[in-house]
């Protein structure tokens, strides 16, 4: 079979059809876990692993990440912000960057909280990308707040 000129055989097209669908994988969203003072436990158990087209999380500026490393390799987490150059009346234009935490093998970073006017997409969710998802899971978790 031919494809853009060139001689593939059946195990070369299957090959291909693998990696495209991993590199288009569609984000997975995840399950926020809300803390309270009346169920102040978020269990690492309930980690999720990640997802290698990336993963989005609904975020109302009360939401942390716990990414946790189990690989060999140190792996890198991000979260871009959506709206990246802000006007603040006072003090003028403000550039926001992606955060990006660099987690060592068999370490955890907690990321967060993340302002819903600057990283939300328009439907009101965080976008979560990673370096590599080998042995990397993640965890959203909300802090309620009492008054």
């Amino acid at each position: 079979m031919k494809l853009f000129g060139k001689r593939f055989g059946v195990w070369g097209l299957a090959l291909a059809a693998i990696l495209l669908h991993a590199a288009f994988a569609a984000a997975a969203t995840l399950t926020v876990q809300t803390l309270t003072e009346q169920a102040p436990v978020a269990k690492l158990a309930n980690q999720v692993v990640c997802t290698s087209g990336g993963d989005a999380v609904p975020n109302d500026g009360n939401v942390f990440l716990l990414v946790s490393n189990g690989d060999a390799s140190s792996h890198s987490v991000s979260v871009t912000p959506s709206l990246t150059t802000l006007n603040v009346p006072g003090i003028g234009q403000i550039t926001k960057a992606t955060v990006t935490a660099a987690i060592g093998a068999g370490d955890e970073a907690l990321l967060g909280p993340f302002p819903p006017a600057v990283f939300n997409n328009a439907s009101g969710q965080i976008a979560i990308t990673y370096t590599a998802v080998t042995s990397m899971k993640i965890m959203a978790v909300r802090i309620s707040r009492t008054q």
